[in-house]
């Protein structure tokens, strides 16, 4: 009943002002960066992010703001810890389709010296995991190969600074993936991972080398999902206009609304961070439980500026869905309330399918919810979702039968918290 009658309450004129909006992190640093970022960045506890740049590899200390060049010219990935560095190599002379290698470097006082060439890890979209903390430390390199995601193990001897094989190739799950499993990244402690596959975001647990057990299930396509170091919290970003399969794993083009977003593994809530209409922010990573870095980018005619950002998150006040994850009906009446959102503010009618409005869903408070629901009763709801391409079963059964009511308590989904507090008692603030 308080739903209805804030419902009436909201149901005077509603122009897009009042529906459509920003949302900004506060920013703890910026730093301008004169090259390009080319696709992800990876981070490491020294306080580093590494990174792919027109003028090769690099990795930047974020307190010095010093750049230094490392090897290779692609996907350079730095270990939790920041003692190795495992970057893919290529043959330019071979003849056919290329072959890539992975090769490890060791961090010494001279910068990152070549340990060991992986001439069996043919694949690409690495990440790594530190698995003990011995002596003869083993790391752990999940991978994309030629038919799925795979594993293998090393181990450093930190006297010697060698780095060999502790197993072999692997494939991850024992190869009971989905067929279509994609862009594999492991959390830092090497015992999780997520994957792309079918319009959702799956995290997977190792609880062997040969088994795993489904942990988290988020219904949108994500982009490179990065673990919290105590595994608590995920940063991804996606695109939540035109973006395909392939172009959200890309540099932002002209036409993207490229935001960063967080699900949090304790409150299940699915918060937006930051996304911004003239400016792109991409591929985040945690440095810390507490502090995140992430790629933007400003378009200035024909130049784009790239910059890393950073910013705390232990004071951020968040807006989220809770449940949206977990509850199937909900996720479905969600994902159609966030679509009409594109609609309305972006006049985007081709963002249909599932898992986009999921995504676009988090950017509406409760009472923004509401005023946009306002104007699409059920009846004209179903109209607009006529020519719906999404997924059968449960889930369309949701939409196809929901009522007027089912969606406004579908906004009532939406809630404020702060992530520091809800994360010490598990309690919410009501939404404004």
């Amino acid at each position: 009943m308080k739903l209805i009658f804030l419902f009436l309450f909201l149901s005077s004129s509603v122009h897009a002002s009042d529906i459509c909006g920003e949302h900004s992190l506060r920013i703890a640093k910026k730093i301008p960066i004169a090259t390009d970022v080319n696709y992800f960045i990876r981070p490491s506890s020294q306080r580093e992010v590494s990174f792919a740049s027109g003028s090769g590899n690099v990795i930047l200390n974020v307190d010095t703001q010093k750049l230094i060049k490392v090897p290779g010219s692609v996907d350079p990935v730095e270990s939790p810890d920041g003692k190795i560095l495992a970057v893919p190599s290529f043959d330019d002379h071979a003849k056919g389709p290329q072959k890539s290698k992975m090769r490890f470097f060791v961090r010494t006082a001279k910068g990152f010296e070549p340990r060991y060439e992986d001439e069996k890890v043919v694949g690409t979209y690495q990440s790594m995991g530190a698995l003990g903390t011995s002596a003869d430390k083993q790391y752990r390199l999940l991978y994309a190969g030629d038919d799925g995601i795979y594993f293998r193990d090393y181990k450093l001897n930190s006297v010697s600074g060698t780095v060999v094989p502790a197993s072999t190739q692997t494939k991850a799950c024992s190869g009971k993936l989905p067929s279509d499993a994609s862009l594999p990244m492991l959390s830092k402690n090497g015992r999780e991972f997520s994957f792309y596959s079918n319009g959702k975001t799956f995290v997977y647990e190792m609880t062997s080398r040969v088994s795993c057990r489904q942990k988290e299930v988020i219904p949108a396509m994500l982009g490179k999902i990065d673990f919290s170091p105590d595994n608590s919290k995920l940063v991804f970003h996606s695109d939540e206009t035109n973006g395909g399969a392939v172009e959200i794993f890309k540099n932002p083009h002209a036409d993207a609304k490229m935001g960063i977003y967080l699900y949090d593994r304790q409150s299940k809530m699915f918060s937006v961070l930051q996304l911004k209409e003239r400016e792109n922010s991409y591929y985040p990573v945690f440095l810390s439980d507490d502090q995140i870095a992430f790629v933007s980018t400003v378009k200035t005619g024909k130049k784009t500026n790239f910059a890393i950002n950073l910013a705390n998150l232990n004071s951020a006040e968040l807006s989220g869905c809770r449940d949206c994850t977990t509850d199937s009906s909900l996720s479905a009446r969600a994902n159609v309330i966030g679509i009409l959102y594109i609609r309305k503010c972006h006049g985007d009618d081709r963002a249909i399918g599932p898992g986009k409005g999921n995504v676009a869903f988090t950017r509406l408070t409760r009472e923004r919810c509401l005023k946009l629901v306002q104007q699409y009763p059920a009846n004209k709801i179903k109209t607009a979702f006529k020519d719906w391409n999404g997924d059968v079963g449960p889930a369309w059964e949701a939409v196809r039968n929901a009522t007027f009511t089912d969606y406004l308590k579908t906004c009532s989904s939406l809630e404020s918290v702060n992530l520091n507090r809800a994360n010490r008692s598990g309690s919410t603030k009501s939404a404004h």
